[in-house]
């Protein structure tokens, strides 16, 4: 069992450290600064001192056994502003070599000490950035970045003469935890608050701080002596960034400023975020560094430390909601007086609401007026292809400007937004792009649907799925973001929601299935010496959904999509569940299938002909009567 130190304690790394290895149920010792308050570790003993003052880091050290005490230290001023150097160096270069004695002094078992990225100096190339054990203050640009170089160096030299100690290297590090110090968990914030105007065109390596943390402990157990280590994940875009958090706390999407536009505006921005109180995030430093070569290869942390950092969507998820989590409790006041300064903020912003879309509505007018217009003077005829082009991109803007911010706002993040019907890839990613959390897949396929019959559109559910599915994947490859697909259709026996899983669908709708039983609320009814239970579609007259279905005017349903109808009574939804499941699970089973990914790989799809569907069931016998409860469906 090891005594752990860990100094800045209270930081956001620091403080993730401590998390960790309070899960292992470790001794930890944490050193915060004066008027910094750690959170609640469980037993940690937290110690306050100053790195830059060695003497308040003696009782840090004291009572501990060398040869079970690590050290890590993450303690230093991380800056991307204009802050003076020499302070920087006192902190991150004096501070570093004030631990540096106190560990030859104690003889701890091991320092790991938490050097960045920018002490690496730029390939002049563009290649990949690996370790290096050369650093010099000289080879880096910015004063953070030659802090770090000059003790990083330092770290090495000790090393070099009997200390044994190892560096790490950590990207941009993102993720939650984080108490308003950490610059790119406050582009989130600023996002999420409403209080960041646009975003720039660049980006930087990004990395999960738990995996920096883990990266960390496996560096004090496993790394060699004098050796350097990468904790890196990927390269991704700010705007990618936003979009990312987009998808889970709703908001819109920003501007994307162009570098050259940037760097002008820099310091107007950080004047006017000092103005507000804030610190700037667009400077001369971070926009150098999001411009810069940021190829960072972690594969000799992987190789030797086991290191694999997480997918950057869990980590942005995980962000947001502990940003969300930590928000300001609204203040408390008198009822009635809350009650009516919410009535008068409603109809305030409703007000508003409804002048912003009148104002937007007829700007949008005025430009179609005017593009129509122009083309005509310039004796221009747009295609059928642009005009739909033109109506998607303004379509898949409102929807999301709209209508997403309305559901975001009235119930928050948790819940789901699916969209459809499409049949194809193309519906697929106007909906995904539009923002759709999932996406239902199917049109005139539903046993009581009758929409292809009345309106000949639609596609056979098959081939729909497997186009879908194709698209969804392509998505993924291009943005990072899964969009879940819904077969929703053409279920009829037990075995088609396999099929549909394997076709490439993440669930199914099961209106017919789950209306057959005792839990569904439609009555059941003797017909023709059988029991049947009620079902109808959406489409039909007795469902009265007419909203969804008529095309503005009268309140009434111009005609028909769905029918009235009876299903096979088929009693309790438990049993009949039980058989469905069996039936699934042999079918994986069958196909060498442990889960619906691996079924998507193994599983064969083939064309069949008609003879071969009834050789498929039984035929050419006579069959018994049975009550066995079997029922297809």
């Amino acid at each position: 069992m090891f005594t752990w130190i860990v100094t800045g304690a209270a930081g956001h790394l620091g403080g993730t450290i401590v998390r960790l290895l309070q899960e292992r149920k470790a001794e930890v010792r944490g050193l915060v600064l004066p008027h910094e308050s750690a959170a609640d570790q469980g037993e940690t003993r937290y110690f306050t001192g100053d790195v830059t003052l060695p003497e308040t880091l003696v009782p840090l050290f004291e009572g501990t056994d060398p040869a079970r005490t690590v050290v890590i230290h993450t303690a230093g001023l991380i800056d991307i502003g204009d802050r003076p150097y020499e302070e920087l160096r006192r902190v991150n270069v004096e501070g570093t070599r004030n631990v540096l004695a106190l560990c030859r002094q104690y003889g701890v078992r091991r320092l790991v000490y938490v050097s960045s990225v920018h002490a690496i100096a730029q390939d002049p190339d563009g290649g990949v950035l690996r370790e290096t054990s050369s650093f010099s203050p000289d080879a880096v640009a910015g004063s953070y970045a030659k802090t770090k170089a000059e003790a990083t160096r330092d770290v090495l030299d000790a090393a070099a003469a009997g200390l044994d100690a190892v560096v790490v290297h950590p990207s941009g590090i993102l993720g939650p935890y984080d108490n308003a110090g950490n610059h790119l968990v406050q582009v989130i914030r600023d996002y999420m608050t409403g209080k960041l105007p646009a975003c720039v065109r660049g980006g930087y390596d990004m990395v999960d701080v738990r995996d920096v943390a883990w990266g960390c402990v496996a560096a004090a157990l496993r790394g060699r002596k004098g050796e350097c280590y990468i904790l890196s994940n990927r390269r991704c875009n700010i705007s990618d960034l936003l979009e990312m958090a987009r998808r889970v706390c709703g908001g819109r999407r920003l501007p994307v400023l162009p570098m050259g536009l940037a760097r002008a505006a820099a310091p107007l921005l950080a004047a006017f975020a000092r103005m507000r109180g804030r610190r700037p995030l667009y400077t001369a430093y971070s926009l150098q560094a999001l411009a810069s070569n940021d190829r960072f290869s972690h594969d000799k942390a992987t190789r030797e430390l086991g290191y694999r950092p997480r997918d950057l969507r869990a980590t942005i998820r995980d962000t947001v909601r502990y940003l969300k989590s930590r928000q300001t409790p609204t203040v408390r006041v008198r009822a009635a007086d809350r009650l009516r300064a919410s009535l008068e903020v409603d109809r305030l912003a409703a007000a508003a609401d409804n002048a912003a879309r009148e104002r937007e509505r007829l700007e949008q007018l005025i430009r179609s007026v005017k593009d129509t217009i122009g083309a005509e003077e310039r004796n221009e005829i747009m295609s059928d292809e642009q005009k739909f082009e033109a109506f998607k991109q303004r379509a898949v803007a409102h929807n999301e400007e709209v209508y997403g911010a309305e559901i975001r706002a009235k119930y928050g993040d948790t819940v789901k937004v699916g969209a459809g019907n499409v049949v194809d890839g193309e519906g697929f990613r106007f909906l995904a792009d539009a923002g759709a959390d999932f996406v239902k897949i199917g049109i005139g396929g539903g046993s009581i649907c009758i929409t292809r019959e009345t309106k000949g559109i639609g596609r056979g559910q098959a081939t729909a799925v497997i186009d879908v599915a194709a698209e969804r994947d392509k998505y993924f490859e291009e943005t990072g973001i899964y969009v879940p697909i819904c077969a929703d259709g053409g279920i009829v026996q037990d075995y088609h929601i396999t099929l549909a899983l394997a076709m490439g669908a993440d669930f199914c709708m099961l209106g017919r299935y789950f209306s057959r039983f005792d839990e569904s609320p439609t009555s059941k009814i003797l017909v023709g010496g059988s029991y049947m239970k009620e079902y109808w579609g959406e489409g039909s007259a007795r469902a009265r959904n007419w909203q969804r279905y008529d095309l503005g005017g009268a309140a009434k349903l111009s005609f028909e999509e769905g029918v009235d109808s009876y299903v096979p009574y088929a009693g309790a939804l438990a049993d009949g569940m039980a058989t469905t499941l069996a039936k699934v699970r042999s079918t994986m089973c069958n196909c060498g299938a442990l889960t619906i990914p691996e079924l998507r790989e193994k599983a064969k799809l083939t064309l069949v002909s008609a003879t071969s569907i009834v050789e498929g069931g039984a035929h050419d016998v006579l069959l018994k009567d049975t009550t066995n409860g079997n029922q297809r469906g």
